[in-house]
């Protein structure tokens, strides 16, 4: 049976840091995220990575890649989380329904009729996530225009992005 030592944590450093830069540039083309903070992100995974390592449990490289990816993901995750906007609650007072056909008069007056019942039920229902009040308000379009279902849910899409550019 041949016997290996155990590379130190110097050793394993020098040897596996590239998997946290290289993990990171990778997420930054995905994401879009800058790169500086996920490279900051993986070495802080490949620190923890590094002091939590057990030999018996698997090899190094593996170890580090898997901690790296997780933190990475999870990093990204929240990122996305943060810069959603949830548009209804950051409207400015200004942007009420009834007062866009002023703002967007060069729209179409069925797209700021659309506009209008996005605003309304998106304050009356502020308790959900915007992605939770999409159907209702797809089903309020529909009943009001007699759109089909998927037409309905791109033009919430639509005015969303409408509204958020106001």
């Amino acid at each position: 049976m041949k016997r290996t030592r155990t590379k130190t944590k110097e050793e394993l450093t020098e040897d596996y840091i590239d998997v946290a830069f290289k993990l990171a540039w990778s997420f930054n083309k995905t994401t879009g995220i800058d790169v500086e903070e996920l490279i900051g992100e993986a070495l802080l995974a490949f620190s923890v990575a590094l002091s939590s390592y057990r030999p018996s449990i698997s090899e190094f490289s593996t170890w580090a890649y898997h901690s790296v990816i997780n933190r990475l993901r999870y990093y990204c995750k929240k990122e996305r989380q943060s810069s959603r906007k949830d548009w209804a609650n950051d409207m400015p007072s200004k942007v009420r329904p009834n007062t866009l056909g002023a703002t967007l008069s060069f729209l179409p007056e069925e797209i700021i009729h659309i506009i209008n019942v996005v605003i309304e039920n998106s304050l009356n229902l502020s308790e959900l996530h915007y992605m939770q009040r999409k159907p209702f308000i797809s089903r309020v379009i529909q009943k009001d225009t007699g759109m089909n279902a998927a037409d309905a849910s791109r033009m919430v899409n639509e005015a969303w992005k409408i509204i958020a550019s106001i």
